[in-house]
Formats: structure tokens, C-alpha cells, sequence
């Protein structure tokens, strides 16, 4: 776990576009750490669901503090104490060596979509990237048509059962003090109106359900 965050965050350093002269997680102030989420794959899945966490922060001297989290994780080394510290000595696009608490290793990544495959001195490791952010309409309706940013519905000038036509206003809200008309993308019956006149809606709520004509 801590091998997979420490490749990916020399990996972004890697290909970061600008300042790239600077020392991989350079702050000049004190920032919140950053985390990697990952569910464990091959391991029994208990109450935590398989998921573990790592946090990491750079440190003076080119270090990492870091702190991980899971059912399946073990936060202590041999001796009982916590590992706190990891240093990165080598990284390229297929491996990272890592020291942690004075050990040193190398660590193969091979990374598939969301799917990462951890080959350690210990043995492999799968994990399943956990996104960041949860993709916006993933809860949401098929035929949905979802709010394109937070805003203040100001008409609906649709109801249940009506027959629209493609290009037809469904919608009428305001958002950065602008209009913005929800339009139906084809043909369709409205099966559901999710929102009123004065309802204040977040990015991505469902406002108007439609079937498709046809």
C-alpha cells in the first residue's frame, strides 16, 4: 500500500506540466495530506468491505509521514512500533524502492485502469483504485436530465405525461446569475418532474425523467 502511493505520487510529479524543478511534494505551507483509496482484492471482506486507506504528507529531509487505515492493514513493524516515515529512492514508470523505518525494498506496479498490481519481495498485492470523487449522475435515472451546476430552478414549463419534442424547454434555471434552458435530447413522454419553481439544486440532481418516443 504505501509502495503503490509512493509510485503514483513521483509518477504525477513526473508528468507534472509545471515547476517541475521543484522537490516531488514541495509545500510552502502546511497543507492537509494527501490520500489514496484502494478496496484490496483477494483478501476475506469483512465489515470494513475491504477497503484500506493511505494518507501521506511531505516532510523536511525528503521524506514522508504517513498513516494507513483498513482491516487488512498492519499500521506496526516487527518491533510493535509505527511506521511513520518512508523515504522514495528510486522510482521510474514500472517500479518504486522504498525505505521504511530503515528497510529498503522494490516494489513492481503495473497499473490497468483502476486496477493496480503490486508485486512486493513479500509477494502480490491487487488493489481497486477508489475514486476521488464519485462520478456525478452514478445514483441517478436513466432518461434523467440532471442539473449542469447548482443554481435556482426559475420555470417548469413541462408536466407528467406531456409529449416533447426534441430541443424542447424542459427546464429553466439560474446559476452564476445567468439562464440556463434544459432541453429534451429527442422525442419523449415526461414520467417525472423532480423539481419546482424556487427549488434551490445541487450539481447533478435529476430534474426532469423522460421516455424515449419510439
Amino acid at each position: 500500500l504505501v509502495a503503490a502511493a509512493m509510485w503514483n505520487q513521483a509518477a504525477n510529479r513526473r508528468r507534472a506540466s509545471v515547476l517541475g524543478f521543484m522537490r516531488t511534494g514541495f509545500r510552502n505551507s502546511v497543507m492537509p495530506p494527501q490520500q489514496l483509496r484502494f478496496d484490496l482484492i483477494g483478501r476475506p471482506v469483512d465489515d470494513a468491505g475491504g477497503e484500506v486507506s493511505i494518507s501521506y504528507r511531505s516532510e523536511r529531509g525528503g521524506s514522508f509521514a504517513i498513516e494507513t487505515s483498513g482491516a487488512h492493514v498492519d499500521n506496526t513493524d516487527a518491533d510493535g512500533s509505527d511506521p511513520r516515515r518512508v523515504v522514495v529512492l528510486d522510482a521510474d514508470e514500472e517500479a518504486v524502492t522504498i525505505e521504511l523505518d530503515g528497510r529498503r525494498s522494490t516494489h513492481q506496479i503495473v497499473v490497468a485502469g483502476n486496477r493496480w498490481h503490486v508485486q512486493s519481495p513479500s509477494g502480490a498485492v491487487e488493489l481497486t483504485l477508489i475514486p476521488r470523487f464519485p462520478e456525478l449522475g452514478g445514483a441517478g435515472v436513466a432518461g434523467g436530465q440532471t442539473a449542469p451546476m447548482p443554481g435556482v430552478i426559475r420555470a417548469v414549463p413541462v408536466a407528467v405525461g406531456d409529449q416533447v419534442a426534441a430541443g424542447q424547454p424542459l427546464v429553466v434555471m439560474e446559476a452564476m446569475k445567468m439562464e440556463h434552458t434544459l432541453a429534451a435530447p429527442e422525442p419523449a413522454i415526461v414520467t417525472e418532474v423532480r423539481c419546482a419553481v424556487g427549488d434551490q439544486v445541487d450539481n447533478g440532481a435529476v430534474l426532469v425523467v423522460l421516455e424515449p418516443l419510439g
